[in-house]
């Protein structure tokens, strides 16, 4: 294997079959990244790196639960996530990174994967998670009940609602 100092994985030390590394991140590994929108979970992390032209294929395969913020009663709930994606990372003259391509110098071959991670774990994340029914907060659920619109339909659209009922 070669070697990992933290989510560092340096380019030199990818052995010509390839390396597999596994994590599991918590909230520590949430609390240490700035700008994280996420604070909580336990995630598995695996990492497959191998060799191509020029440069490595960084593997990122990530599952586990997640906890996010329910869009409803926004109390804290767990998110069961699962997503994978791979890294291109090539050696250049300049390092950088235009989102497809991560590029590092020979001088210094070495790419720092935590963000990258927690960017896998957080698009696994559900864009509208929300508690199952009659598990929200109950004064917030009360609070939704006491402003839900009430039944009301326009009367203009009576005579399209006989029509359809007609049709079917």
């Amino acid at each position: 294997m070669g070697t990992m100092t933290g989510f560092q994985l340096t380019l030199n030390d990818i052995p010509a079959d390839g390396l597999t590394s596994r994590w599991h991140v918590d909230d520590d590994f949430f609390d240490s990244l700035d700008d994280s929108l996420y604070k909580k979970g336990s995630v598995d992390v695996e990492i497959k790196a191998r060799h191509v032209a020029g440069g490595a294929d960084i593997d990122i395969a990530v599952g586990g639960e997640l906890i996010v913020l329910c869009d409803r009663c926004n109390d804290e709930m767990p998110a069961a996530i699962s997503s994978s994606t791979t890294l291109k990372v090539r050696r250049g003259d300049e390092a950088g990174d235009d989102g497809d391509i991560i590029t590092v110098t020979d001088d210094d071959c070495a790419v720092d994967l935590a963000w990258n991670i927690y960017e896998v774990i957080a698009l696994a994340a559900p864009n509208h998670p929300v508690h199952p029914e009659g598990e929200c907060n109950a004064e917030m659920e009360l609070l939704l009940q006491q402003h839900e619109p009430a039944e009301h339909t326009d009367a203009r659209w009576s005579a399209l609602e006989q029509l359809k009922d007609t049709i079917k």
